[in-house]
């Protein structure tokens, strides 16, 4: 079995690259797991979360076979999931390992 932690940044880091296609020049995001999303520092708004969310799920329909609603599950994830790559990659191995 894949390395879930290695499987969801992978997933992450191939949404923020379609993302940056869409952002301009200064909204685009860094690939690194300290890059600030949401909150201080962060460069999404609440369109950019919508889709870079809607990516996610795309990516990990394509990469894992499965489909996952990760709006549904981020809302009782605790600690705000979507504050860096880093926290959402860590939540987003959370769900594959509860789908595979």
């Amino acid at each position: 079995m894949e390395n879930l932690k290695e499987v969801s940044l992978e997933i992450v880091y191939g949404a923020i690259d379609e993302l940056n296609e869409q952002l301009p020049f200064g909204q685009k995001l860094v690939k690194d797991t300290s890059t600030a999303l949401l909150g201080e520092g962060g460069k999404l708004d609440s369109i950019g979360l919508v889709n870079l969310m809607a990516l996610l799920e795309e990516k990990c329909e394509q990469r894992c076979g499965k489909s996952m609603s990760l709006f549904d599950d981020a809302a009782g994830a605790g600690a705000n999931p979507f504050e860096s790559v880093e926290s959402l990659s860590q939540f987003l191995a959370r769900k594959l390992g509860a789908k595979l």
